[in-house]
């Protein structure tokens, strides 16, 4: 027997393996994954000029409440301040220039009848004689409304007061005659600036006494001022 043959071949044992550590690989990330990465790392680390104009976007949104706080308005006196709170929302009444037009205006109209403008209210009797007395008439019965309201005393009264301008007076009875010799003493009125007038229609249907009582008794004062 050879050699060779007895001895047995023995298995050559490999060496004991040792295991591999698992290599962790990095989890693939897929493109849209990286796209929303990368979008909030942009939202994260803004330039300047986008920090900018975030900081100008919040302004305005505070402006309004900031314009929304007014200052405390200045002290003014009680009178000015209880105007100005009646007039807040509401269109404008005073014309142009103010209170102080409505002084200056005042004052050229009230010029023309003495200081105050002033006249004592005479009653129905009294009105009555001063009437007859001026237009040198005879006195006749019936209260105010009754010798006055067609009108043709009234112009009589107007041009012995105002002799440059005469008016002739309408007779007879229709009501439009008896209109007309009213309104016609009230332009008179009018031309010498007597303030307080009164409607043809009121006089001739016997309403407005009051009106009427004024309106002679200013005439009065001013007969009595101009006197010459």
């Amino acid at each position: 027997m050879n050699r060779e043959d007895t001895i047995e071949e023995t298995p050559v044992s490999a060496s004991p393996s040792v295991p591999k550590s698992p290599v962790k690989k990095k989890p693939s990330i897929s493109r849209s994954e990286q796209q929303v990465e990368e979008e909030e790392e942009e939202e994260e680390v803004k330039s300047p000029a986008s920090v900018k104009e975030g900081e100008e976007a919040e302004g305005e949104g505070e402006k309004p409440e900031q314009e929304s706080e007014q200052e405390p308005e200045p002290e003014m006196n009680p009178t000015l301040s209880r105007i100005h709170k009646i007039g807040r929302g509401l269109p404008s009444m005073l014309p142009e220039g103010g209170l102080s037009s409505i002084k200056l205006r005042t004052r050229r109209e009230d010029s023309h009848s003495g200081p105050g403008r002033q006249f004592e209210r005479l009653d129905e009797d009294q009105l009555k004689k001063w009437i007859f007395a001026t237009t040198q008439k005879d006195g006749v019965e019936g209260d105010l409304f009754t010798i006055l309201h067609d009108g043709q005393l009234l112009c009589e009264l107007i041009n012995t007061i105002r002799s440059d301008k005469q008016i002739t007076p309408k007779k007879g009875r229709m009501r439009a005659w008896h209109i007309v010799n009213i309104n016609a003493y009230l332009s008179g009125c009018v031309d010498l600036r007597i303030k307080t007038l009164f409607k043809a229609e009121d006089l001739y249907e016997g309403e407005g006494l009051d009106k009427i009582i004024d309106n002679l008794s200013e005439l009065k004062f001013y007969a009595d001022s101009n006197k010459k």
